[in-house]
């Protein structure tokens, strides 16, 4: 969706990776809205990390067993922990190349405690709106 390799979406990039991946068109106005709400530093753009916060705002929170399954889905080597190469690795397989430095910059956002490392706690407070709200990402 990122064609000029920006690492980020304009609003007609947007509109294309809405009605490719939820298979509805906005019009002008509900984009208009629904760009304004995601581009949260205001540069007419949506980065990575903007739109994995407000779809983890948007999304209830999934049954305990689904968020375990896709924490392990990241933990490659089931270690307990999600290194920063785990989450890349993940994102790849899920056929998505962000990039080291804007994967990096939402690793230590999840990553809530500061240890370089998420733990199932870190993973699953994406999903928790109290930690969100905590966060500033409400």
């Amino acid at each position: 969706f990122d064609c000029e390799e920006k690492g980020s979406l304009d609003r007609w990039q947007f509109n294309t990776f809405i009605v490719t991946t939820m298979g509805r068109k906005l019009n002008a106005v509900d984009l208009f809205r629904v760009f304004k709400r995601i581009d949260t530093n205001k540069d007419d753009r949506i980065q990575f990390d903007e739109l994995v916060m407000h779809l983890a705002r948007r999304l209830k929170k999934p049954p305990e067993e689904d968020v375990r399954r896709a924490f392990n889905i990241f933990d490659k080597d089931n270690d307990g922990r999600v290194t920063l190469s785990e989450t890349r690795l993940a994102l790849l397989f899920l056929g998505e190349d962000y990039g080291n430095p804007r994967v990096r910059k939402v690793f230590i956002k999840l990553d809530t405690d500061n240890d370089g490392e998420l733990n199932y706690k870190d993973f699953n407070a994406l999903f928790n709106d109290e930690s969100r709200s905590k966060t500033g990402n409400d």
